[in-house]
């Protein structure tokens, strides 16, 4: 079960349109529990740690767990996440620059409600693609049947002359 779990998180990334939707919703979580639990006064690895327990996703909790041991390595935050293309590029982009201005709590969470809106707008046009594709569908699904409902009509009338 959890082969399969771990499967279908990986196939989720690399889906074309999906994947997209899918690491920025990931990245916005890992940066979202980063960011408030430095500001709450955690240390670094430490929230690193307490983020990977938290995460339900496989391929977010091993990109995390991968993290965590760079910086423990003596990495940068940024440089850890940038090795790697689950994340986008925005997320080790935004951490160098909370890293360089000594502001790296504020940055993840900003980086966080980023992330958060391009995921709500790539969403919202999945959805907007979506609804005209249904009503084609579900258009040309009510013209099989009428057309095999009138197939059996005229079938009877054949039959009975």
């Amino acid at each position: 079960a959890e082969a399969g779990r771990r499967f279908s998180a990986k196939a989720l990334i690399y889906i074309p349109v999906v994947g997209n939707w899918r690491r920025q919703t990931l990245a916005a979580a890992f940066a979202r529990m980063v960011g408030e639990l430095l500001t709450g006064g955690a240390p670094l690895l430490m929230a690193l740690q307490d983020a990977h327990d938290c995460m339900t996703d496989p391929v977010a909790k091993a990109e995390t767990e991968r993290i965590r041991v760079r910086v423990r390595e003596g990495s940068a935050l940024h440089a850890a996440i940038s090795e790697r293309r689950v994340f986008p590029a925005v997320l080790p982009q935004l951490v160098a620059l909370g890293e360089d201005a000594g502001r790296l709590a504020q940055f993840l969470i900003k980086s966080a409600e980023l992330l958060e809106r391009k995921t709500e707008r790539t969403l919202e046009r999945l959805v907007a693609i979506a609804e005209p594709a249904m009503i084609v569908g579900f258009g040309g699904i009510v013209a099989l049947v009428a057309l095999a409902l009138l197939q059996a009509i005229y079938g009877v009338n054949a039959a009975s002359f």
